[in-house]
C-alpha cells in the first residue's frame, strides 16, 4: 500500500533536515508520562480475522497485518501520509509526516524508536507480537510516542491490531496555530486512531481474500535514490507540494512565469485587496497564499513570496486570518485607527498591491502605492462607519463585525476569482 519512485532533490532536503533534529521530549522521564502529569494515554484494539491456534500462519491474518503495519498502509491518507527512505532499516528511519485538516497541510517529523518482534506471556497466555513505534521530533505539534502492533493469542487464534499512544501538546510559538491545535488536535488524534483501526480491518480482510502470498516479512530492496509515500494514494500530489515548498527560494532566482490567476486589471486587484487589508489585515495574505498554493498566483521575488515559500507559510497565513476574524470581535483588540494597527494595515496593503502588480509583470512600486492608499482609506472609512452604525442602529457591534467579515471576504474573493478584463 505504498509506492516507491525516484527521489527529488527538494524532498530529499526536507527529509534530510530531520536527521539533525532531536526528540522534543525527554525519554528519561517516560515513567512520568501519566494522565496525572498532563499526558494523554490511549489504547486502541481492533479485532482482525482470526487464525487457527498456534504460531502465526505464513499467509494468515497476522502476517497480512504485519505487512500493512510495516508499510504504514493502515493510515488514512485523507488524514496523514508519511514520506521516508525505504532503503534505510525500519528501526533507523526518519519519517516526514503530512497532516491534513480542513484543506490545510502540516509537515512535521518523527523518528522510529524501535521494532518489537517477540513472544510475550500475559496472564499466563502467550501472544506473538510484532510492531514498531515512532517518536516526535522538534517542530512537531505534539510530543510523545505512538506504538503500532499486531498480536496473535496462541491459545485462541485471535488476532488484534493495537495502537498505544502517549502524548501531550508541544510548545507552539505561533499563537493562532497553538489555539487551533488546542481546540482540534485531540479530536484529530482520536479520529486518526479510529480510522487506522477500521482501515486495518478492511485491508487485512482484503489481503486474505486475494489468496496466499509468500512473504518473508521484509520488503523488496528498493533502488538507491528513491522515496516512499505511504499510503500510496495521492503520492504525486504530495511530492509536488513538497517540491514547491522546498524549491521556491531557488526558483525566486529566476524570472517567474506569468501568473494564471484569473483577475481583472492589476489596479482593480490592488484596490480590492488593499481595501480588504484595511478591514481584515491577514485575509488578503491568506487568499493570495491559497491562490499561490494552487498555482494561480505568482508573487515573484516579493516579501509575500518569501513568507508563503516558508514551510507552513500558507497554513500560517490562513490560520492567522481565521484568528483575526475571531479576535476582531473581542473588546481587548485596539482601535485599528491607532498608529500601530493603522501602519500595519497600510504596510500589508502596500505589500499585497506590489505582489499583484508583479504577478501581472507590472512595476511593483505602482502596485504598492495603490494598495497602501486603498488600505488607508478602507481602515479609516470602515472604522468610522462601524462606529456610526453601532450607535444609530439597534444591532450590536458584534453583528456589524460579522457584516464586515462578509464584506471583506466577498471583496477578496472577487479580486482572486473574477475574469480577465481589459488592461
Amino acid at each position: 500500500m505504498s509506492e516507491t519512485q525516484p527521489l527529488g532533490d527538494a524532498t530529499r532536503r526536507a527529509l534530510d533536515e530531520l536527521h539533525d533534529k532531536g526528540l522534543n521530549f525527554d525519554l528519561e522521564q517516560r515513567g512520568d508520562f501519566t494522565p496525572a502529569n498532563g499526558w494523554n494515554v490511549d489504547d486502541y484494539c481492533q479485532p482482525l480475522p482470526s487464525e487457527p491456534t498456534g504460531r502465526p500462519l505464513p499467509d494468515g491474518s497476522w502476517q497480512a497485518a504485519r505487512r500493512l503495519i510495516r508499510d504504514y498502509a493502515f493510515a488514512d491518507p485523507s488524514i496523514i501520509r508519511a514520506i521516508y527512505y525505504p532503503d534505510r532499516p525500519l528501526a533507523q528511519r526518519d519519517m516526514l509526516l503530512e497532516g491534513r485538516f480542513l484543506g490545510l497541510r502540516f509537515y512535521f517529523g518523527c523518528r522510529v524508536g524501535g521494532v518489537n518482534d517477540q513472544l510475550r506471556t500475559i496472564d499466563a497466555r502467550q501472544v506473538q507480537v510484532w510492531g514498531w513505534n515512532y517518536r516526535t521530533l522538534q517542530g512537531h505539534l505534539e510530543m510523545g510516542q505512538m506504538d503500532y502492533e499486531v498480536w496473535k493469542w496462541l491459545d485462541s487464534g485471535a488476532v488484534e491490531f493495537r495502537i498505544h499512544v502517549v502524548s501531550r501538546p508541544a510548545y507552539i510559538p505561533n499563537p493562532v496555530i497553538r489555539l487551533g491545535f488546542r481546540v482540534f488536535g485531540r479530536a484529530m488524534q482520536r479520529r486518526f486512531a479510529r480510522h487506522a483501526c477500521r482501515r486495518m480491518a478492511q485491508l487485512t480482510t482484503a489481503a486474505l481474500n486475494r489468496g496466499p502470498r509468500h512473504d518473508t516479512g521484509q520488503p523488496a530492496a528498493p533502488r538507491s535514490g528513491q522515496l516512499t509515500v505511504a499510503p500510496a494514494a495521492g503520492q504525486a500530489r504530495t511530492q509536488r507540494r513538497l517540491a514547491r515548498i522546498a524549491t521556491v527560494p531557488t526558483a525566486l532566482e529566476d524570472k517567474p512565469p506569468r501568473s494564471q490567476m484569473p483577475m481583472t486589471t492589476p489596479v482593480t486587484r490592488a484596490l480590492l485587496l488593499g481595501a480588504v487589508a484595511g478591514m481584515r489585515s491577514q485575509l488578503p495574505i491568506a487568499l493570495l497564499g491559497l491562490e499561490s498554493y494552487r498555482g494561480r498566483f505568482n508573487p515573484g521575488r516579493s516579501w509575500l513570496a518569501r513568507r508563503l515559500a516558508a514551510p507552513g507559510g500558507v497554513t500560517a497565513a490562513v490560520l492567522a486570518s481565521v484568528g483575526e476574524l475571531v479576535g476582531d470581535k473581542l473588546p481587548v483588540i485596539p482601535d485599528r485607527t491607532r498608529s500601530g494597527p493603522f501602519t500595519g494595515r497600510v504596510a500589508i496593503g502596500s505589500l499585497v498591491g506590489a505582489a499583484v502588480y508583479q504577478d501581472a509583470d507590472r512595476p511593483a512600486a505602482y502596485g504598492a502605492v495603490v494598495g497602501a492608499v486603498a488600505a488607508a482609506a478602507s481602515t479609516l472609512a470602515l472604522a468610522r462607519m462601524r462606529t456610526a452604525l453601532g450607535r444609530r442602529t439597534p444591532l450590536p457591534d458584534l453583528a456589524w463585525g460579522v457584516v464586515e467579515d462578509a464584506l471583506a471576504l466577498t471583496l477578496g474573493l472577487l479580486a482572486v476569482r473574477s475574469r480577465h478584463g481589459s488592461t
